[in-house]
């Protein structure tokens, strides 16, 4: 029938359960939908989508709405899923609150504002000391700026002290703009970066704080390389791993039982698992399950849909926006990653509070300045606001099965 028949299309050709291509006269009648010019309402997930991965098989409907049953699938988060499902309303089946984890068996969690609960009101005697204390080690010829936005993000996450430790040949004019709350440690270097003779003085500094954000901006020259892998083999204290340093940190296993966070981006998953990012995004849990043990850490896989991957469990972060895909917003991570650590929680509560305040946090930049404008810096600056708000902020999806299961 003619388009001015009908108001709605509901898409119901395929389920979660996909893993073939769409093809033959189920591609046609995909087309067909897509090209309707109607609403569509899709049922359970939009054809084509796989509900395992998120991944297109072949060709997918890109739906205004999706109705699913029980709980979330990962395909409605992970993208290109997450941007092909619309709106998303989860409807319930009656399926016992008893047989979920039976259901969301080997799944990841959903992350939502309980994760944020270890960050509750301070306790009127609480001090600087109490919210630890955080050296960063970041910053190098022409990308102070990245050692900026990790100091200012973990201030603005709640650390009661934060140092940077630089090398002594940076020009003094690099750290004009640093924030006059970050103090400043100069550490030796022949070469103007970071280097052997820079691993003594920084192992100090690390021994008596009470945790350490290593990376950005270091830069990957040969001595800076070697100074990483130096630092990393026996660093005890709590450590938050990124940029230029998980390109210079060695490939294979770390002593197990360390308490280290690595947020590597999807090109730097690649390099640490040797293996290409194309087919590493095709299956984004399997890719931070398996940098979680090839290193024994907490690995953040950053991206659209990121997963924290940790010994005892797995999850998927559905805040955040593609304006976070700017110049520093992983720095801002890493700041937020290392004040929590210095706060005292561990690396997985860390990780999975970090990555969801974060995302929270771009979400509200986007909404003040749009997702073409946003920037790292404003990313940063809503931390404190959007904490507060968080408890009663809308999410684009409502779950009427216990929160956070989400359906393999």
């Amino acid at each position: 029938p003619g388009s001015e028949e009908f108001g709605v299309v509901v898409d119901a050709l395929f389920g979660t359960g996909l893993s073939r291509g769409v093809e033959g006269v189920a591609a046609s009648l995909v087309a067909d939908v897509s090209s309707a010019g109607r609403p569509i309402l899709s049922v359970d997930i939009p054809s084509g989508i796989d509900g395992s991965t998120g991944q297109v098989s072949g060709v997918a409907v890109r739906a205004d709405c999706t109705v699913t049953f029980a709980c979330p699938k990962l395909g409605h988060f992970a993208e290109p899923g997450r941007s092909h499902r619309g709106a998303l309303l989860v409807a319930d089946i009656g399926i016992p609150i008893a047989r979920f984890p039976e259901v969301t068996a080997d799944a990841p969690r959903l992350l939502d504002a309980s994760c944020l609960a270890p960050l509750g009101p301070a306790a009127p005697t609480d001090h600087k000391g109490t919210f630890g204390h955080l050296l960063v080690v970041a910053g190098g010829p022409g990308k102070v700026g990245a050692a900026r936005l990790v100091c200012e993000s973990a201030l603005r996450a709640g650390a009661g002290l934060v140092t940077l430790a630089v090398p002594e040949g940076l020009p003094s004019d690099s750290l004009a703009q640093l924030r006059p709350e970050v103090m400043v440690e100069r550490v030796p270097s022949s070469q103007g970066v970071f280097g052997p003779d820079s691993l003594p003085a920084v192992q100090n500094l690390a021994a008596t704080r009470d945790a350490v954000a290593l990376g950005p901006g270091l830069g990957t020259a040969s001595a800076t390389v070697a100074f990483v892998q130096a630092l990393l083999d026996d660093l005890a204290t709590p450590c938050v791993v990124d940029a230029d340093a998980l390109n210079c940190m060695r490939r294979g296993t770390w002593p197990g039982g360390l308490p280290r966070v690595i947020t590597p981006h999807p090109g730097e998953a690649s390099r640490l698992l040797g293996e290409a990012t194309a087919e590493l995004q095709r299956d984004r849990v399997a890719t931070a399950r398996a940098l979680q043990r090839r290193t024994g850490c907490v690995a953040v896989l950053k991206g659209a849909g990121t997963i924290v991957a940790a010994r005892d469990g797995t999850w998927l972060n559905p805040s955040g926006n593609p304006g976070m895909g700017t110049a520093g917003s992983g720095d801002v991570l890493t700041g937020v990653t290392g004040a929590l650590l210095a706060r005292g929680l561990p690396p997985d509560a860390a990780a999975t509070a970090a990555v969801y305040w974060h995302g929270v946090a771009g979400d509200r930049a986007a909404e003040e300045k749009g997702e073409a404008g946003m920037i790292a810096s404003d990313i940063s600056d809503g931390l404190g606001v959007s904490l507060r708000s968080e408890a009663t902020a809308p999410r684009d999806w409502f779950e009427a099965s216990p929160a956070g299961y989400v359906a393999w």
